[in-house]
Protein backbone atom coordinates (compact mmCIF):
# COMPACT_ATOMS: atom_id res chain seq x y z
CA UNK A 1 0.00 0.00 0.00
CA UNK A 2 1.40 3.15 -0.69
CA UNK A 3 1.04 6.14 1.36
CA UNK A 4 0.87 9.45 0.07
CA UNK A 5 1.90 13.20 1.18
CA UNK A 6 0.84 16.64 -0.12
CA UNK A 7 3.61 19.01 0.34
CA UNK A 8 2.09 22.19 -0.38
CA UNK A 9 4.35 25.44 0.53
CA UNK A 10 5.62 26.48 -3.01
CA UNK A 11 9.53 26.82 -1.51
CA UNK A 12 9.50 22.85 -1.74
CA UNK A 13 7.92 22.66 -5.05
CA UNK A 14 11.28 24.15 -7.19
CA UNK A 15 13.47 21.22 -5.30
CA UNK A 16 11.34 18.41 -6.17
CA UNK A 17 11.42 19.12 -9.96
CA UNK A 18 14.58 17.40 -10.97
CA UNK A 19 13.85 15.11 -7.85
CA UNK A 20 10.79 14.15 -9.64
CA UNK A 21 12.82 12.84 -12.82
CA UNK A 22 15.31 10.86 -10.52
CA UNK A 23 14.63 7.74 -8.58
CA UNK A 24 13.09 8.75 -5.56
CA UNK A 25 9.10 8.30 -7.01
CA UNK A 26 8.20 11.62 -6.64
CA UNK A 27 5.26 12.28 -9.01
CA UNK A 28 3.66 15.54 -9.85
CA UNK A 29 0.18 15.47 -9.50
CA UNK A 30 -1.27 17.88 -12.16
CA UNK A 31 -5.10 17.68 -11.18
CA UNK A 32 -3.74 19.77 -7.70
CA UNK A 33 -2.12 22.65 -8.95
CA UNK A 34 0.90 23.66 -7.52
CA UNK A 35 0.90 21.11 -4.92
CA UNK A 36 3.24 17.81 -5.17
CA UNK A 37 2.26 14.18 -4.19
CA UNK A 38 5.59 12.59 -2.67
CA UNK A 39 6.26 8.74 -2.16
CA UNK A 40 6.91 8.05 1.42
CA UNK A 41 10.04 6.62 0.13
CA UNK A 42 11.49 10.13 -0.72
CA UNK A 43 11.19 10.41 3.57
CA UNK A 44 13.66 8.24 2.89
CA UNK A 45 15.97 9.74 0.79
CA UNK A 46 16.49 13.52 2.19
CA UNK A 47 19.70 13.60 0.87
CA UNK A 48 18.68 14.18 -2.74
CA UNK A 49 16.24 16.58 -1.67
CA UNK A 50 18.80 18.66 -0.20
CA UNK A 51 21.39 18.41 -3.09
CA UNK A 52 18.46 18.85 -5.28
CA UNK A 53 17.37 22.46 -3.59
CA UNK A 54 20.87 23.31 -2.65
CA UNK A 55 21.63 23.72 -6.58
CA UNK A 56 18.62 25.00 -6.98
CA UNK A 57 18.88 28.15 -4.89
CA UNK A 58 22.43 28.27 -5.89
CA UNK A 59 21.32 28.86 -9.34
CA UNK A 60 18.48 31.45 -8.46
CA UNK A 61 21.01 33.48 -6.10
CA UNK A 62 24.87 33.05 -8.00
CA UNK A 63 25.74 33.27 -11.06
CA UNK A 64 25.79 28.69 -11.13
CA UNK A 65 24.37 28.19 -14.51
CA UNK A 66 21.31 25.54 -14.59
CA UNK A 67 23.74 23.23 -16.69
CA UNK A 68 26.15 22.69 -13.97
CA UNK A 69 23.60 22.35 -11.35
CA UNK A 70 21.84 19.81 -13.34
CA UNK A 71 25.15 17.75 -14.34
CA UNK A 72 25.93 17.28 -10.21
CA UNK A 73 21.98 16.88 -9.03
CA UNK A 74 22.62 12.81 -9.55
CA UNK A 75 21.85 10.42 -6.62
CA UNK A 76 23.80 11.34 -3.77
CA UNK A 77 26.23 8.84 -1.85
CA UNK A 78 25.53 9.39 1.60
CA UNK A 79 26.32 12.41 3.54
CA UNK A 80 30.16 12.79 2.13
CA UNK A 81 28.86 12.44 -1.11
CA UNK A 82 26.27 15.69 -0.71
CA UNK A 83 28.82 17.96 1.14
CA UNK A 84 31.81 16.51 -1.71
CA UNK A 85 29.52 18.08 -4.42
CA UNK A 86 27.78 20.49 -3.27
CA UNK A 87 31.67 22.12 -2.06
CA UNK A 88 32.70 21.28 -5.37
CA UNK A 89 30.11 23.60 -6.87
CA UNK A 90 30.72 26.36 -4.82
CA UNK A 91 34.20 26.14 -5.56
CA UNK A 92 33.79 26.34 -8.93
CA UNK A 93 31.55 29.62 -8.42
CA UNK A 94 34.15 30.98 -6.10
CA UNK A 95 36.92 30.65 -8.90
CA UNK A 96 34.16 32.19 -11.78
CA UNK A 97 33.75 34.76 -9.45
CA UNK A 98 37.63 35.85 -8.56
CA UNK A 99 38.61 34.96 -12.74
CA UNK A 100 35.77 37.39 -13.96
CA UNK A 101 35.63 40.52 -11.61
CA UNK A 102 39.68 39.86 -10.61
CA UNK A 103 39.14 40.92 -7.41
CA UNK A 104 37.99 39.63 -3.54
CA UNK A 105 36.24 42.30 -2.83
CA UNK A 106 32.60 40.35 -3.84
CA UNK A 107 33.24 37.10 -2.26
CA UNK A 108 32.07 37.60 1.45
CA UNK A 109 28.53 38.53 -0.10
CA UNK A 110 29.32 35.65 -2.60
CA UNK A 111 29.83 33.11 0.14
CA UNK A 112 27.02 34.48 2.05
CA UNK A 113 24.69 34.07 -0.61
CA UNK A 114 26.48 29.98 -1.22
CA UNK A 115 25.44 29.37 2.58
CA UNK A 116 22.27 30.68 2.30
CA UNK A 117 21.03 28.74 -0.84
CA UNK A 118 22.67 25.70 1.06
CA UNK A 119 20.83 26.14 4.07
CA UNK A 120 17.71 26.35 2.25
CA UNK A 121 18.30 22.98 -0.11
CA UNK A 122 19.12 21.05 3.79
CA UNK A 123 16.03 23.00 5.51
CA UNK A 124 13.38 22.25 2.69
CA UNK A 125 14.94 18.47 2.85
CA UNK A 126 14.17 18.20 6.22
CA UNK A 127 10.91 19.65 5.97
CA UNK A 128 10.03 17.09 3.40
CA UNK A 129 11.04 14.01 5.34
CA UNK A 130 9.29 15.66 7.92
CA UNK A 131 12.75 15.18 10.47
CA UNK A 132 14.47 18.09 11.37
CA UNK A 133 17.01 16.37 13.21
CA UNK A 134 17.85 13.82 10.64
CA UNK A 135 20.96 12.39 11.13
CA UNK A 136 22.42 12.12 7.73
CA UNK A 137 21.04 15.50 6.49
CA UNK A 138 23.15 17.00 9.86
CA UNK A 139 26.03 15.32 8.87
CA UNK A 140 25.83 16.39 5.42
CA UNK A 141 25.08 19.94 6.56
CA UNK A 142 27.80 19.65 8.82
CA UNK A 143 30.64 18.35 6.35
CA UNK A 144 29.72 20.82 3.64
CA UNK A 145 29.81 24.13 5.94
CA UNK A 146 33.46 22.64 7.08
CA UNK A 147 34.73 22.00 3.34
CA UNK A 148 32.86 26.35 2.84
CA UNK A 149 35.45 27.26 6.02
CA UNK A 150 38.18 25.48 4.25
CA UNK A 151 37.33 27.11 0.72
CA UNK A 152 36.79 30.73 2.59
CA UNK A 153 40.55 29.72 4.46
CA UNK A 154 42.12 28.87 1.10
CA UNK A 155 40.87 32.31 -0.78
CA UNK A 156 42.07 34.01 2.41
CA UNK A 157 38.78 35.20 4.19
CA UNK A 158 38.97 32.93 7.10
CA UNK A 159 42.41 33.14 9.33
CA UNK A 160 41.47 29.72 10.91
CA UNK A 161 44.09 27.69 12.21
CA UNK A 162 42.17 24.07 12.96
Amino acid sequence: MEIQTKIQPPTVVPALKQYNQDTAEVRRNDSVGSGVVVDIQSRQEPLGVALSGSLQALVENTTLPAPVAAANQSQPTGPEGVATRLSSVAASIVATEVTASQSADSLPELFDSIRQSIDQGFNEAARVAADVENVPLQQARDLTHQQLDTLENIVGLRNDQT
